[in-house]
């Protein structure tokens, strides 16, 4: 963890070195209904480092990709300087530098989550490479939260192969709580 200089000592202000890019496929499908095909994620990871400078931007709601190619600011918030396959198939990329301004903001609680930017295959949808990453507090994919307890996926895999995403199973165990779980499908979790 990386800890930010710029907090309180007692403030809570651990920010990962290793965040989620990607979730395991080889199926992907986005809050949004998009879907994606993530079948080779060695191929993503190579992609990374055939690049002339292998590195990845991180930035604050897709700046590069919407305000730069506008001509506007679209400053950095960190910096991947290395992609991993994890043995589900994710990827995670290892920041090897916040901002100032990304370190306070993750710290206190001002963002969340990431939003991978990728190419991908026109008509199979084969993811190909990341671009970019996003700090955002409305992710698409169903990512392991930056200031979270522990590590690892928001969800077992059985939940992931069930509901697709952190805020489908949350909206469902909230129909749970309010007697309501009825309108969403059920739900068997082998031990």
């Amino acid at each position: 963890m990386i800890v930010n200089p710029l907090l309180p000592e007692n403030a809570p202000s651990a920010v990962p070195e290793w965040i989620q890019l990607l979730p395991p496929g080889p199926k992907i499908i986005g809050d949004d209904g998009r879907a994606w095909l993530h079948d080779q994620p060695d191929a993503v990871i190579a992609a990374f480092y055939a690049q002339h400078i292998p590195e990845l931007v991180i930035d604050f709601e897709h700046s590069t990709e919407l305000q730069a190619t506008q001509g506007h600011l679209a400053p950095a918030a960190g910096w991947i300087d290395q992609l991993e396959r994890r043995p589900d198939g994710s990827i995670w990329g290892h920041v090897h530098r916040w901002t100032p301004a990304a370190l306070a903001r993750i710290s206190a609680g001002e963002y969340r989550y990431i939003s991978p930017v990728f190419l991908f295959e026109p008509g199979n949808n084969r993811i190909r490479k990341l671009t970019s990453a996003a700090l955002t507090n409305k992710p698409n994919l169903a990512l392991a939260a930056l200031n979270r307890a522990g590590v690892g996926s928001p969800l077992p895999p059985a939940l992931q192969r069930e509901f697709g995403s952190l805020v489908r199973y949350a909206a469902y165990r909230q129909a749970d709580r309010d007697g309501k779980a009825h309108i969403y499908p059920p739900v068997v979790v082998s031990p």
